[in-house]
């Protein structure tokens, strides 16, 4: 069913059950109750998307029909709905939650692949997702020269992005930009680690700050973050204060990812930072150079990263180890 979301499931479940519940129990009760089949592509962990999306809801919409009843473990309900605070209190021996996991999934987790295999995955998910549209292009820091110890931590953005406006605005349009100098280009930074939870919060996090807060906008990015509430109260926190988005990466349906927090947007680039990463980084350079020409001669010029579809990124993720056989 088009547009049935899992905060739509999760509503008919609570509905029906009237007792709190975790994000696990309601995905399993959706199963039983056939619901689970209306949500159209569901991911690894359906559970950890609908926690994500109940707790995202309740957090930013005053109006929101949901209501997260307890922290350790994690019960949700429905505002409509009154709760005895016995199925609060007790509800914990019989709840399987997904409070802190943030390690990769169980297929992955047996495999040694990296954080730069999961370039392909994000450069597949920027191109297409409507917030994005870019092209984007991984920056090698081996190959920077004036490197001074640990320098690559701090300086480098893992993946650097361009959203070029060609198929949104008819080239008339696009002529009177930048006649007026309107500038209706992006430029995206981001920085990508497997996981992400509290023990490494604030330096994965600072070092997306370091790394990317150059650009219009600046992403730190990982394929599982823990859905504690607390460490999610932290991190948007972080977000809030410092401008920094946080997407999760869903490894074996890219498009199904999800920004979990939305980065600030900077009119103009940081051009001090943009200079010294073009000073020591040829990749970086490489993609000035492409923006700048697609700039002029109003056509995608430059080299970026392969964007995986179909049957090839399901090879991708078997020959890397992320998913089972």
């Amino acid at each position: 069913m088009i547009g049935y979301t899992f905060k739509d499931m999760a509503r008919e479940v609570l509905d029906v059950k009237k007792k709190p519940m975790s994000a696990d129990q309601i995905w399993q009760q959706a199963s039983e109750l056939g619901l689970a089949e209306k949500v159209g592509s569901k991911g690894k962990t359906p559970a950890r998307s609908i926690q994500a999306q109940l707790y995202m809801d309740i957090k930013e919409s005053s109006d929101s029909e949901f209501v997260q009843l307890s922290k350790h473990p994690v019960l949700f309900g429905l505002k409509a709905l009154q709760y005895a605070a016995s199925e609060v209190e007790g509800a914990s021996d019989d709840v399987k939650t997904d409070v802190d996991d943030a390690k990769p999934s169980r297929s992955a987790s047996k495999s040694s692949w990296s954080e730069r295999d999961l370039h392909p995955l994000l450069a597949t998910y920027v191109r297409s997702d409507p917030h994005f549209r870019c092209y984007a292009k991984t920056i090698y820091h081996e190959v920077s020269s004036k490197k001074s110890k640990n320098s690559d931590k701090w300086t480098h953005p893992d993946m650097v992005g361009a959203y070029f406006p060609f198929n949104d605005y008819e080239e008339s349009t696009i002529q009177l930009q930048d006649t007026l100098r309107v500038n209706p280009y992006r430029i995206f930074s981001f920085e990508l680690k497997k996981s992400l939870s509290t023990g490494k919060l604030r330096e994965y996090f600072f070092q997306a700050v370091s790394n990317s807060s150059w650009a219009n906008e600046g992403y730190l990015v990982a394929s599982s973050i823990s859905n504690d509430s607390d460490f999610l109260e932290d991190l948007q926190r972080l977000s809030n204060a410092f401008g920094i988005g946080v997407i999760r990466l869903d490894i074996e349906y890219a498009a199904q990812s999800e920004i979990l927090f939305q980065a600030q947007q900077r009119e103009t680039l940081d051009w001090s930072t943009v200079d010294r990463l073009a000073n020591i980084n040829p990749d970086f350079r490489d993609f000035l150079t492409g923006v700048s020409n697609t700039a002029k001669i109003h056509v995608v010029s430059g080299s970026y990263d392969k964007v995986l579809e179909g049957s090839e990124y399901d090879a991708y993720l078997k020959k890397h180890g992320m998913v089972s056989e």
